[in-house]
């Protein structure tokens, strides 16, 4: 066990050293596996478990004004705005940029682009694709955007757990693995610090399968899990804000 531990960190080791993943075809290969779906389409089931991941991270919206780095298929810009958000995002890909503009959606290919300030600030499934260089820069930029008492949510593999192995190495161009102690070390000297650090949200929700599925698990993390109440989950969700509110 201790060796394979080893040479899992290895290999994330290695693959922060690559700053420059391939992105070509990307988004074709994201709609192939069935992953992204309908460009800018949402099913009710996705509006839902989107509406319930907010919910649970006590970010609330209310006419925000909101920025969504890494936007890919365009679910979550089309629910913000859905929802009274005055949305604008960002993105790489020059093939989305095209297909966010065609849809009369403000997008920027950098961060350093956006104008701001943002009440929100959003990103699902994205930090995991970025080196440390770039997340730092990232967290640089956003900490000057974010209006003083607004709030970032991000969701990536959970770095703290084999539980994220599947989700970090299910994808190439996923470069570096985060936990929470991790993003904390990366984010202070912006002064942002993490209000909350959970795991992503179930759904459909079951509640007697959950119910029965938290007594199994409880005393296995703290056996293994060394007390991390997200220890089981694939993916977590961070919610982060500025270190001092200023109402």
């Amino acid at each position: 066990m201790w060796l394979y531990t080893e040479y899992f960190w290895e290999g994330i080791d290695k693959m922060e050293d690559n700053k420059s993943p391939d992105y070509d075809d990307y988004a074709r290969w994201k709609m192939s596996v069935d992953d992204w779906g309908e460009f800018f389409e949402l099913t009710e089931s996705e509006s839902k478990e989107i509406a319930l991941q907010f919910s649970d991270s006590k970010v609330f919206l209310s006419n925000s004004r909101v920025l969504e780095i890494g936007y890919g298929s365009g679910k979550i810009l089309r629910w913000l705005q859905d929802n009274g958000c005055l949305v604008e995002g960002i993105e790489i890909q020059n093939n989305l940029l095209e297909l966010a503009r065609e849809k009369s959606f403000k997008v920027y290919q950098n961060i350093a682009e956006a104008e701001g300030p943002y009440d929100i600030i959003v990103g699902f499934d994205v930090l995991e694709h970025m080196s440390l260089e770039q997340l730092k820069d990232l967290f640089h930029h956003a900490s000057k955007k974010l209006s003083p008492s607004g709030k970032m949510l991000f969701r990536f593999p959970n770095g703290d757990s084999y539980a994220g192995m599947a989700a970090q190495n299910g994808d190439y161009t996923h470069i570096t693995s985060i936990g929470q102690s991790k993003l904390q070390q990366i984010i202070e000297p912006y002064g942002l610090v993490i209000e909350s650090f959970k795991g992503r949200v179930d759904y459909p929700v079951r509640k007697i399968y959950a119910a029965i599925l938290k007594l199994i698990r409880m005393p296995l993390i703290k056996i293994i899990g060394f007390g991390n109440p997200y220890f089981f989950s694939g993916n977590v969700v961070a919610v982060i804000r500025h270190s001092e509110v200023k109402q």
